[in-house]
C-alpha cells in the first residue's frame, strides 16, 4: 500500500536511506521503503498484500556456526534499468558472508546474503561486524595454493555424496591381504607404482627407502638426517606408501609436522602417494570437532561430539594418514593417544631434545608400533641431547643418561667416536649434499632450472640498473 509520511506518523522513514516521502508499508511488520531503496528496485507499485525483504527472506539451509569471511556483491541491475528515481540515489552495497553451518564439516561452507544473516542471526551479524573493517573485505590468513587441484578433480567427477565417501574416504585402490614383498631384499630401481606416477627418485633417495624399509623389517626405529633440501620429505612418503602397496602394513601412520610446513606435507603425500586418504588435523577446536567427528572413523558413535578431545571408541580408522601439528599432539591426547599408531613420524625432530618437554613426555606415552625422527640438523658436540633422542627411540636400549655420558666422556678420542658410530649405525642415515650430488648433476639441474623458469616469477634486486640477461648471468643460470 501507499502511504504519506503526514498521513500515518508513524511509519515516516524508509529503513534504508532513513528519509522520508511516499513508502511502500509491509503488511506483516512495521517497516517501510522507498521503490528505489528496494534491492532490486520496483518499477511498479504491488497489488495487494506485500511482504518487505525481511520478512520474505529466504530462509538458511541451517545454523550457522560460525562466520569465516566477507566479500562485496555486484548490483544485478544495470543504471540503465533502474527507475528515474533510484538514478538519484546512492546504490546501496550489499555484502555476501562465507558460513560454516552447525554439525557440517568445512566441505559444506556456502555463501549466505548479508540480509539472511541479518533476519536469521542477527546478534552473530552485529558482533562480528563490530570486529571487521566493514570498507574493505578480510584477505586470507594463507594464500591459495594455485597448484592444488584436488577441489577441482572432486567437482569434475560429478558425483554425490556416498559416492565421494566410496572414492575417497573408503580403500579404493586395497593394498594386498598379505605381503607380496622381502623388505631385506635391496630394490635396484624405485617400485613399479612409483614409477606410474611419472616420479623419479634420486639413487640417494632410493638408498634411502631402502633403508628404512630394511629397519622397519628389523623392528629398528630409525632417524634420518639427511641434510635440509635432499628430500626428507618423499622418503618418508614413499616408505610409508610402500608398505601399504606391498601389503606390509595399513596404517594408519600419524605425521607431526610444524604448522607451516603441513601444506608442502599436503602437496607431496597428493603427488607421491595418491592412493592414502590423508586427513589434516588442525584448526580451532570447533573444526577439530568436525574431523573427529566425520573422519576418524567409519563408525558411528566411534566418538563423543563435542568441542573436547575424547577418546576413540573404534579401531576402524577411516585414514591411512593423519598430519598434525606438535601442539595438537598434546591438546588433543585424548582422542590421539587412544588410536593404535603403526608409524609415528616426527619432522624436526630436535623438538624431542629435552625428556622435561611436554611434547616429549605426551608423545612417549603414546601407543606405536614404529617411530622415525627427520632432521636436517642432527645434534653436535652434545652428548645428553642424543641420548635423549635416542632414548625416545628406543627406551629399553638408551635408559641411563650418566651411564652414556661416562661412556663417551671423551668423545674426541678416535676410539670412543669409533664406538658412537658403531652404536648410532643400525638408528641413524646422515647423508650431505656434497656426499649425494655430483657437481655435473648440480649444474645440469641448475641449467635445466634456468631454462624451464618463467622469468615474470624471478626475483631482482629492487634497485638493479643491471638489465636481464647481465642479472641471469650473474646469478650462475647461464
Amino acid at each position: 500500500m501507499w502511504i504519506n509520511l503526514y498521513t500515518i506518523v508513524v511509519l515516516k522513514f524508509s529503513r534504508i536511506c532513513k528519509d522520508g516521502g511516499e513508502l511502500l508499508c509491509c503488511d506483516s511488520c512495521p517497516s517501510a521503503y522507498h521503490t528505489f531503496c528496494l534491492n532490486p528496485p520496483l518499477t511498479d507499485v504491488p497489488d495487494g498484500d506485500w511482504k518487505c525483504p525481511r520478512c520474505s527472506a529466504k530462509p538458511l539451509r541451517g545454523k550457522v556456526a560460525k562466520i569465516l569471511t566477507w566479500r562485496w556483491v555486484e548490483n544485478q541491475v544495470s543504471e540503465s534499468q533502474l527507475p528515474e528515481a533510484a538514478k538519484k540515489k546512492p546504490r546501496p552495497r550489499q555484502r555476501e558472508f562465507f558460513v560454516r553451518w552447525h554439525d557440517m564439516s568445512y566441505w559444506h561452507c556456502d555463501w549466505v546474503s548479508e540480509l539472511q544473516l541479518d533476519v536469521y542471526h542477527s546478534m552473530m551479524y552485529r558482533s562480528y561486524l563490530r570486529k571487521i573493517d566493514g570498507d574493505e573485505p578480510p584477505k586470507l590468513e594463507e594464500p591459495l595454493d594455485e597448484a592444488d587441484n584436488r577441489m577441482k578433480r572432486i567437482k569434475d567427477a560429478n558425483v554425490n555424496d556416498e559416492e565421494l565417501e566410496n572414492k575417497y574416504y573408503r580403500f579404493f585402490n586395497p593394498p594386498p591381504e598379505k605381503p607380496v614383498s622381502d623388505l631385506k631384499k635391496k630394490l635396484d630401481k624405485q617400485p613399479e607404482y612409483i614409477e606410474s606416477l611419472g616420479l623419479c627418485l634420486h639413487a640417494y633417495q632410493l638408498e634411502g627407502l631402502n633403508w628404512l624399509r630394511y629397519s622397519w623389517g628389523q623392528g629398528t626405529d630409525t632417524i634420518l638426517a639427511d641434510e635440509m633440501g635432499l628430500g626428507k620429505t618423499i622418503q618418508t612418503i614413499t616408505f610409508l606408501y610402500s608398505l601399504y602397496k606391498e601389503g606390509h602394513c595399513k596404517g594408519p601412520f600419524l605425521i607431526s609436522v610444524p604448522l607451516s610446513t603441513i601444506i608442502n606435507w599436503e602437496r607431496e603425500f597428493e603427488l607421491w602417494a595418491p592412493d592414502f586418504y590423508v586427513v589434516t588435523y588442525v584448526g580451532d577446536k570447533d573444526s577439530r570437532a568436525v574431523a573427529r567427528e566425520h573422519e576418524f572413523s567409519f563408525d558411528e558413535g566411534a566418538i563423543r561430539s563435542g568441542t573436547k578431545a575424547a577418546k576413540l571408541r573404534s579401531g576402524n580408522v577411516k585414514f591411512h594418514v593423519l598430519l598434525t601439528s606438535y601442539e595438537l599432539i598434546s591438546i588433543d591426547n585424548a582422542t590421539l593417544s587412544s588410536i593404535e599408531w603403526q608409524v609415528l613420524v616426527v619432522d624436526e625432530a630436535h623438538r624431542l631434545k629435552s625428556n622435561q618437554s611436554k611434547f616429549f613426555r605426551i608423545l612417549a606415552a603414546y601407543n606405536i608400533a614404529y617411530k622415525l625422527l627427520l632432521t636436517g640438523t642432527p645434534l653436535q658436540n652434545n652428548l645428553e641431547e642424543l641420548f635423549h633422542l635416542l632414548n625416545f627411540l628406543t627406551p629399553d636400549k638408551f635408559n641411563e643418561l650418566a651411564n652414556f655420558q661416562a661412556e663417551f666422556a671423551d668423545i674426541s678420542k678416535e676410539e670412543q667416536v669409533k664406538r658412537l658410530h658403531e652404536l648410532l649405525g643400525p638408528h641413524m642415515l646422515r647423508r650431505l649434499k656434497a656426499d649425494v650430488l655430483k657437481v655435473t648433476e648440480f649444474q645440469a639441474e641448475r641449467k635445466m632450472y634456468a631454462f624451464s623458469c618463467n622469468i615474470r616469477d624471478m626475483e631482482f634486486p629492487a634497485n638493479t640498473s643491471l638489465d636481464l640477461r647481465t642479472y641471469v648471468k650473474l646469478c650462475g643460470l647461464l
